[in-house]
C-alpha cells in the first residue's frame, strides 16, 4: 500500500491523483458452481499462468508485431510505387497495430 493521500500536498500531487484513480475496488460477479457457499463468504479464484501469459500476448505482443509488420510492408510498398516512404510506413504501421 502506498503512502499517497497521507501528506498535506495530496490535493495537488500528480502521484496522488493516479493512486486515487487506480485504488483497489471491490468487484462482484457470479460464478456457476456445484458447491454451496454462504453469502459474504470470501473465495479465492486462481488462473493458470498460461492463461495470463496468453492474455498478455494478445494485448501487448500481437499489436506490436502488427505495428512492425505494417511499417515494414508500407516501406516496401512505398519503395515499389515511388511515394514518400515515411508516410506510407506510418500509415501501414497504424493499420497493422490496430488490425492485429
Amino acid at each position: 500500500k502506498s503512502a499517497c493521500n497521507h501528506c498535506d500536498s495530496s490535493d495537488s500531487c500528480g502521484t496522488s491523483a493516479v493512486a486515487k484513480a487506480f485504488s483497489p475496488k471491490v468487484q462482484r460477479f457470479s460464478i456457476q458452481t456445484e458447491r454451496a457457499f454462504a453469502t459474504g463468504e470470501r473465495l479465492k479464484l486462481g488462473l493458470p499462468e498460461s492463461v495470463i501469459l496468453k492474455a498478455a500476448m494478445l494485448v501487448y505482443i500481437l499489436p506490436l508485431a502488427g505495428f512492425f509488420i505494417g511499417a515494414f510492408s508500407g516501406n516496401l510498398l512505398a519503395a515499389n510505387i515511388d511515394v514518400n516512404q515515411d508516410l506510407l510506413a506510418i500509415a501501414f504501421a497504424l493499420v497493422g497495430g490496430v488490425g492485429f
